[in-house]
């Protein structure tokens, strides 16, 4: 971790200007922090964040992970259920989907973790993993009234500070876009039952298609009842996911198109990487370091500028925030 006069001296060196005075501020308020590690490569990053031309919340959009990021990785002393696993629990599912569904995660987990496995072969175990998932899924039966219920009666551990980072960002009309390689409608489903769900967010995940959307005239008439019959396409998974996905949705690129300043919130080294396929002036990346070893933590070290540890609250994301909109 990187003393706040270190960092400061840091950002200097890029010969602009700087309020060091502001930045120095900041960086004291996190490190008071002790589950906050600042690594080198954020100086420059907050500096332009904190005293750039484009120095407010105006310019800015944030790019969100949902599982385990805007949720906790762990639920007392068992790891939090994904939106996947929402899916899973509860006396309206068969025993044989739930216990296949686990065998699955049991199966392909360790190599999404892996630090040894090439990114190409990863890759393909990921797709092999989500599309053994969705089989399943398909095939259970659900419909959009029990994957409602299924939200509802899950028992899903939103991080600390999530809502007040929520209700910041919608109060100041400052677009969420929420990657997920999840599904999209439970995601949808959980932010409503939690009231976590706003106007200025929008939801990049695997989207489910019913029996009733083919021939439709209406399609904002839904039946509750319809069954799952597949996915959209492209298959989203946890090395994919990304702003890359935001072209083909005009509504998402016309909210942050002139917001070329990114606050990157991930909890796994492939997510940042969620802002790429799109310009932007800075990407400042947040990494939920929420376990694992000294291999690992050198794997987040790489790809993010500052890390939350031991799967703690969104608070140093808030004060950021907060930072920037006094700058």
């Amino acid at each position: 971790m990187k003393q706040a006069e270190e960092v400061s001296v840091q950002a200097a060196s890029h010969g602009t200007l700087l309020n060091t005075s502001r930045l120095d501020q900041l960086i004291n308020k996190l490190e008071q922090n002790a589950q906050v590690a600042i690594l080198p490569s954020a100086a420059n990053k907050l500096r332009i964040l904190l005293d750039g031309p484009q120095n407010s919340l105006a310019s800015l959009h944030v790019v969100a992970d949902f599982d385990m990021t805007l949720t906790k990785h762990w639920n007392a002393l068992e790891r939090n259920i994904s939106s996947h696993g929402v899916l899973e629990r509860g006396e309206h599912v068969n025993k044989e989907f739930a216990i296949h569904t686990r065998q699955l995660y049991h199966h392909y987990y360790s190599y999404e973790i892996s630090t040894s496995i090439g990114h190409e072969e990863k890759t393909k175990l990921m797709i092999e993993w989500w599309t053994k998932a969705h089989e399943a899924m398909i095939a259970e039966g659900f419909t959009r009234r029990s994957i409602e219920r299924q939200a509802r009666d899950a028992n899903m551990q939103f991080r600390a500070g999530v809502k007040q980072l929520i209700d910041l960002l919608d109060a100041r009309r400052v677009p969420l876009l929420i990657f997920s390689a999840g599904i999209g409608d439970v995601i949808e489903a959980l932010l409503r039952v939690n009231d976590l769900s706003r106007p200025k967010q929008a939801i990049v995940s695997n989207k489910m298609r019913f029996s009733d959307e083919h021939g439709s005239s209406n399609p904002t008439c839904v039946d509750l009842d319809a069954l799952l019959i597949g996915f959209q396409e492209p298959l989203v998974h946890s090395l994919n996911k990304g702003e890359r996905v935001v072209q083909s949705h005009s509504t998402l690129s016309q909210q942050i198109h002139e917001r070329r300043q990114v606050i990157l919130l991930g909890d796994s080294p492939g997510d940042a990487q969620m802002a790429a396929g799109a310009q932007h002036d800075v990407v400042l990346k947040i990494g939920f370091f929420n376990f694992g070893d000294e291999a690992r933590r050198r794997e987040f070290e790489q790809v993010f500028d500052i890390l939350v540890l031991g799967d703690s609250s969104m608070d140093p994301v808030i004060e950021l925030l907060q930072a920037i909109e006094s700058a």
